[in-house]
């Protein structure tokens, strides 16, 4: 099935940053995956997500994700990585590498991630501009572009009409970022308020919208999401919180202690050993068997 398919029906995209991340993701079942902007700044160079990658480094382990799993990848691209042109070259440098889909921002630059600060969007003109210049640098309509929007502070009206003049411009999908409504933190609101305001949201937008925030609310699941009107669901950031969260604990643990083991003793459930990594998860059985068949037999 191809990532257009999938978008008409719906699919569900976990945030990665490496290949063994991608595999995890693929072997849990996952089709389609998000190569998450603020988990690879953190994860590869160690900084919080300000637009500090370069489109190189991006476009790197972008390979290396799909060369691993062969699932399609969504391809978070901040702001395009400087003017029109570099936008352009981003463009025809992940659609080589063989990437399905990437979003732009329309983030001033630097950019900042809009769940660690406030954000300041370009006029609505520019913002435009960028995305045609996404656009017109695909060699393939195959090749999906998607036109962000982050939460400045503004109305949620203002929103709306960014998502729509982007999808004319020739995005794909709309992908708004809210974090409040109207000015009103969404955390703040009961999860019904929140799922009522999530839809609201898809159903102002006049096509295909991708959601991504901080949660899904509280007693929902991706498929509400969905059927409320969304086309992708990017889970980005709930895999680096688990890993940071159970990595920071067992080296606290191994400090204190001296020894791992206290850490496992308390969270039998996180031990993977190494050969049952590399059997469940990295698939030795195929490496080992393509040496038996391309050996000589008396070696």
């Amino acid at each position: 099935m191809s990532f257009k398919d999938m978008l008409a029906e719906g699919v569900v995209a976990p945030g990665v940053w490496d290949a063994g991340t991608a595999l995890l993701a693929k072997q849990a079942g996952f089709d389609c995956l998000y190569q998450s902007g603020y988990a690879l700044e953190a994860m590869q160079i160690g900084t919080p997500d300000l637009g500090l990658m370069t489109i190189t480094e991006v476009a790197s382990q972008a390979s290396r994700i799909i060369a691993a799993t062969d699932l399609p990848v969504v391809v978070d691209i901040d702001t395009g990585f400087g003017g029109i042109n570099n936008i352009w070259r981003t463009v025809r440098t992940l659609e080589a590498t063989g990437v399905s889909a990437v979003h732009l921002e329309d983030q001033t630059s630097p950019k900042r991630c809009a769940s660690i600060a406030a954000t300041r969007r370009v006029g609505r003109d520019e913002a435009v501009l960028r995305v045609e210049a996404a656009v017109d640098a695909r060699r393939t309509s195959d090749f999906v572009i998607i036109g962000r929007t982050d939460d400045a502070g503004e109305s949620f009206d203002e929103m709306v009409t960014r998502a729509n003049l982007y999808l004319a411009a020739g995005a794909d999908l709309a992908m708004p970022v809210m974090i409040r409504a109207d000015g009103v933190p969404l955390e703040t609101m009961s999860p019904d308020e929140q799922m009522k305001k999530h839809a609201e949201l898809a159903a102002s937008i006049e096509g295909p919208v991708c959601w991504s925030n901080k949660k899904i609310p509280q007693g929902y699941r991706a498929e509400d999401l969905i059927e409320a009107g969304y086309s992708l669901i990017i889970l980005a950031g709930e895999a680096l919180e688990a890993a940071v969260t159970a990595i920071g604990r067992l080296y606290r643990s191994i400090l204190s202690e001296g020894t791992p083991t206290p850490y496992f003793d308390k969270n039998p459930s996180d031990i993977k050993m190494g050969h049952q990594l590399a059997t469940e998860v990295l698939d030795l059985d195929s490496f080992i068997k393509r040496e038996e068949r391309f050996i000589p037999p008396d070696l």
